[in-house]
């Protein structure tokens, strides 16, 4: 089965100043560009409003807040879920309890283990 080797070549000098502006281009277009507008328009609030004033440095800090943001709220899943549970009849409530003992009791042995080298035997 063949399969398809996709690479980039870069040659010579050219080809890395290429790469570089490529680069620089990406990060001014994305980074410093936004950066600059997040600065101005907080600037021109501050101007009614009697906030202090940005620097570059400051608007980049919050373009990278208004980024990080839009990432994690247009996340499909999240960290922290709220909801209900379905009505648990006393049986399963009975096996979760059981399986969470059980969790807690070789997590406790296996560290007694770790500390003494000895081996704990599972007695009930």
């Amino acid at each position: 089965m063949k399969k398809k080797l996709n690479f980039i070549q870069i040659n010579g000098f050219t080809g890395i100043l290429l790469v570089v502006f490529i680069l620089c281009c990406a990060a001014t277009g994305f980074i410093v560009f936004p950066s600059w507008c997040c600065m101005h328009i907080w600037n021109f609030v501050a101007n009614f409003v009697n906030f202090p004033q940005m620097t570059i440095i400051h608007g980049g800090i919050l373009w990278a807040i208004f980024a990080l943001t839009l990432f994690a709220l247009s996340q499909n899943k999240a960290p922290i879920k709220i909801g209900s549970v379905k009505d648990l009849n006393d049986g399963d409530v009975k096996k979760v309890l059981n399986d969470i003992k059980e969790k807690n009791m070789n997590a406790f042995t296996k560290e007694i283990e770790e500390k003494d080298n000895v081996k704990v035997n599972k007695e009930n």
